[in-house]
């Protein structure tokens, strides 16, 4: 998975910004990762991640994935008409998805990374 274009990554930060979540950066002002940008959030003990999952031929975004605790992933979140749905993995047919990044995520026996629940976004405009 590439790393956010610049004009993508600034698209994803201002809409994640009128719902309260605010980007953690490293200390030299780059992102904590290269290919999940990092978010906190009021009322969130741990962070949100999104990431890209595809791109368009453009290099525009098809779709994000965006990883919550999974103690605080609530499901009526999801709006299936809006493009939004609960990610089920295809490895383990549940909403389970692991990842070195997950700060603060529970350590799940045989993944042996954070796991984190996670929509799918379909579109950010």
């Amino acid at each position: 998975m590439a790393k956010f274009s610049k004009e993508a990554r600034a698209r994803v930060v201002e809409i994640a910004a009128r719902f309260g979540l605010i980007v953690e950066l490293k200390r030299n002002g780059e992102d904590r990762y290269d290919k999940n940008l990092t978010f906190a959030a009021p009322g969130f003990r741990a962070p949100i991640y999104i990431s890209k999952t595809t791109a368009r031929d453009d290099g525009t975004p098809r779709c994000f994935k965006v990883a919550f605790h999974s103690d605080e992933f609530d499901p009526v979140l999801a709006d299936p008409a809006a493009g939004i749905r609960e990610d089920i993995n295809r490895n383990w047919g549940q909403n389970r998805h692991s990842s070195s990044n997950y700060r603060g995520y529970p350590v799940m026996t045989g993944n042996n990374e954070p796991v984190g629940k996670c929509f799918e976004v379909e579109d950010f405009t």
